[in-house]
């Protein structure tokens, strides 16, 4: 994923925009305000069941393959997300289609809420609050599992946006944070005290007290942590999931969990979701499930229709587009 990599002074410019999801009145003239020479057609909500006519750009949260052989002008899709996935790329692609994301909307919410979960565990608040729903007041078990964040190991599987903010303050607790990603030829974001490639996962994550998974699903990261790599984590390791719930095998997480090999798990995503009321996820004391809500913030539209706001004004000059999605990689 990234910027186009060089203006496109020949690009045609856009004269209809369908926004596909709900907006609030202000937020509608913002975008009129900033963009008065285009229409903009708004959906009342995000069912996303209707045609996309003859918009030129939709924005919204998904597009199917039919919508997208339907609208015969269509030549940019801004997804409202980060994670592409559950787009048609085939068809996308077979059109020729543009297809941008707003990678970084979530970065401040996200990197607060795996900090959140590593905290809790730190401290033992999960413990501490199956107490108090007990009326029991006896700090001797949390006395004996309760950890320090500092000079502990976390190893974040990524390197995008988000997984910056993770690190950035990660290293504010006096963590020594470890990335890996795909690419070895682009310079270490902050916060990170070394960057590999995923060809030395292995040898990582024996090192590692924390594992953050901040990876979209892709064919190249499913079950990127199975039994195998999950087996070589640290003894006592806890692992944290914000990307998507097939990143991790979770079988053999459940295994690893009821076994004590890995000490605790943060999963904001499962497969699959919702999660089942009979997983044995629920009841294990040693799992925070957060039910997908890391990227709830109040200021999540104002940071995504920003994106897509700054991407119409690009368009339109011919200049690079931010955050392009690339279909054959699913980022």
């Amino acid at each position: 994923m990234s910027s186009s990599p060089s203006a496109d002074p020949g690009r045609s410019p856009l004269a209809r925009v369908l926004v596909g999801v709900p907006l609030s009145e202000p937020m509608r003239d913002r975008l009129r305000g900033e963009h008065p020479a285009l229409v903009f057609e708004f959906w009342e909500d995000d069912e996303g069941a209707r045609e996309i006519g003859d918009a030129d750009a939709y924005v919204g949260w998904q597009v199917t393959g039919e919508q997208v052989q339907n609208a015969a002008r269509l030549r940019w899709v801004q997804a409202m997300s980060a994670g592409v996935e559950h787009f048609p790329a085939e068809t996308l692609k077979e059109r020729g289609i543009v297809v941008t994301n707003s990678s970084g909307a979530h970065a401040i919410n996200i990197g607060e809420h795996v900090l959140a979960m590593m905290l809790a565990f730190a401290r033992q608040l999960p413990l501490l609050v199956r107490e108090q729903d007990q009326r029991r007041w006896d700090a001797h078990e949390m006395r004996q599992r309760v950890f320090e964040l500092e000079g502990q190991t976390l190893l974040v599987l990524g390197a995008g946006q988000i997984a910056e903010a993770v690190a950035t303050r990660a290293t504010g607790f006096g963590m020594r944070v470890v990335g890996v990603r795909r690419r070895g030829d682009q310079p270490s974001p902050p916060g990170f005290a070394e960057v590999a490639t995923f060809d030395g996962l292995d040898d990582l994550l024996p090192t590692a007290d924390h594992v953050a998974v901040c990876v979209p699903l892709t064919a190249a990261t499913r079950h990127m942590l199975d039994a195998r790599r999950i087996g070589l984590m640290k003894p006592g390791a806890h692992i944290f999931n914000i990307g998507r719930g097939a990143v991790i095998d979770q079988e053999a997480l459940i295994a690893a969990l009821g076994s004590g090999q890995i000490a605790g798990a943060g999963l904001d995503v499962t497969d699959p979701e919702p999660l089942p009321a009979e997983s044995p996820l629920w009841a294990m004391p040693n799992v925070l499930i957060t039910s997908h809500t890391s990227g709830a913030s109040p200021r999540y539209f104002d940071r995504a229709l920003a994106i897509a706001s700054d991407n119409i004004t690009r368009w339109q000059t011919g200049q690079p587009l931010r955050n392009v999605v690339d279909l054959d990689q699913g980022y």
